[in-house]
């Protein structure tokens, strides 16, 4: 058990290594870039045309998070009704709201710690409504989403916790990186519905994507208890630090 233990530290620290001198930490080619790239794309499309120069003056980064909110339930009630092709656009298209309102707070300096503490729990409103129409909907999928909804229930109250006692938690090992997977595999289930629509795609292919499905949804849960595991190995080790 201690050599698991171990080996699961190891591979930690150097994930977390490697994200932070790759994606987080300031001066990092990667996440320049790509906060660069994004940013300028989002100036064109509010700043360089006459539509979006009008919804940059009349909307501001809460009216997009408030935008967000009062949409979130229109992909659950297109997955329930089985209107999948309505459910995957509306998915998208709500959910570049999220790109929008952190552009709008920066560009037009509205950055607030209100803001932030709304726009995440909108954020989690928006997918949770997602995912009790994929839990409706899809027989295959209930096991998956109460796998992964008492995994995010424990990491929330062991958190808070946590948190209670003093412990920060490491800021790469909250688990974040995990939720794309969980959205992938709902995509993945999304075009397999769609492909089985089409007559002329091959059983194969349909077979192949529902797998990728169900290997997305895996990873995003194995994910979840690497964090948790992690987690608890940190705090062990807060703990015996401050007995000392």
């Amino acid at each position: 058990m201690d050599r698991i233990i171990s080996l699961m530290e190891d591979l930690g620290t150097r994930f977390t290594d490697w994200w932070t001198a790759h994606v987080d930490k300031p001066g990092c080619t990667f996440g320049e870039t790509h906060m660069r790239r994004k940013d300028a794309v989002l100036e064109w499309v509010f700043c360089g045309n006459p539509i979006g120069r009008i919804l940059f003056r009349v909307m501001s980064a809460n009216a997009w998070t408030w935008t967000r909110l009062l949409c979130s339930w229109v992909p659950m009630t297109c997955i329930i009704t089985d209107h999948i092709a309505l459910a995957c656009l509306s998915f998208v298209l709500i959910g570049l709201t999220d790109l929008f309102d952190g552009w709008f707070a920066r560009r037009k300096g509205q950055v607030s710690a209100w803001g932030e503490w709304f726009e995440t729990r909108v954020d989690w409103a928006y997918l949770l409504q997602t995912f009790v129409g994929v839990f409706v909907r899809y027989d295959d999928m209930r096991s998956w989403m109460i796998g992964a909804g008492t995994l995010e229930i424990a990491r929330a109250i062991g958190g808070t916790r946590l948190h209670t006692a003093g412990y920060e938690p490491h800021a790469n090992r909250s688990g974040k990186w995990k939720m794309p997977f969980l959205i992938g595999g709902i995509g993945f289930r999304f075009i397999h519905d769609l492909a089985n629509d089409v007559v002329s795609v091959p059983h194969p292919i349909c077979t192949a994507i529902l797998l990728a499905c169900y290997a997305c949804t895996a990873t995003g849960i194995v994910l979840s208890i690497y964090s948790l595991t992690m987690h608890l190995i940190d705090f062990r080790v807060w703990k015996r630090q401050h007995k000392r």
